[in-house]
């Protein structure tokens, strides 16, 4: 039975808000557990930059790639971690052209998008995860070790593993990526409010309903799929991590 509407934008939401969360919380423990092996934050950044490596080229690849099919010039690409003036770790960049919000929302979005599509990609088709996403969902045990078995029966189970959670944690876009999406939220919301002004607005929204369910559903999965990943992940992390704060 599919959802309505509303349904799908509440599943999206929460997915959203769970994602971000068990992801803070695995990179989190990932980073501690990091800093206490190497005993130096710094190297510690280093490493986990590294780890992260296959995530970052994918997110900067993709604005990259989005802005050429746009038609606006990068004029700085890197791959490499820095550490910025306030601490934080800079993990890549892509800078492009000063251009109008719409095209630099969409270069924004680009590593969602792929992504995305990586994971769809390696979720379902490679690693089989799809059972293993319906079973946390609807919390069914028995289904759950189904699923965890039938992950650690692909060859090579443990690189695709490592792929998908290092896309996963790594395919949000930032808040620079994000900087020109009010405006275009800003612009829509103008645009829906002259249509319904004019009583254009059922037939809008009848024309939008369709592929506007195709990408809440998409992007709703995949988060789905993805916190589940997060959460089974960081476990054993916090729990690693838990260990050798204890033994120090």
């Amino acid at each position: 039975m599919s959802l309505d509407l509303t349904a799908l934008a509440a599943w999206f939401a929460a997915s959203l808000v769970v994602l971000i969360a068990m992801q803070r919380w695995m990179t989190g423990s990932l980073q501690r557990l990091l800093a206490r092996l190497l005993m130096s934050p710094r190297r510690a950044l280093m490493a986990y930059a590294f780890l992260l490596l296959p995530g970052v080229a994918l997110h900067e690849l993709s604005h990259w790639l989005a802005a050429r099919l746009l038609g606006v010039r990068a004029t700085s690409v890197s791959l490499l971690p820095r550490l910025t003036r306030d601490g934080n770790l800079r993990l890549g960049y892509v800078q492009t052209e000063a251009v109008d919000p719409v095209r630099a929302s969409l270069i924004g979005a680009a590593p969602l998008l792929a992504g995305t599509a990586v994971l769809w990609l390696l979720g379902p088709r490679v690693l089989s995860w799809d059972v293993l996403g319906r079973a946390a969902v609807q919390g069914r045990g028995g289904e759950l070790l189904d699923g965890l078995q039938a992950v650690t029966q692909v060859p090579v189970w443990g690189l695709w593993l490592y792929l998908a959670v290092v896309v996963s944690n790594t395919m949000l876009p930032s808040r620079a990526d994000r900087a020109a999406w009010g405006w275009v939220a800003l612009a829509a919301i103008l645009t829906g409010g002259s249509l319904l002004l004019f009583g254009w607005g059922d037939a809008a929204a009848n024309l939008a309903q369709a592929p506007v369910r195709a990408i809440l559903t998409y992007l709703a999965a995949a988060f789905t799929l993805t916190a589940v990943l997060d959460m089974l992940l960081g476990l054993p992390l916090w729990m690693l991590e838990v260990a050798v704060r204890r033994r120090r």
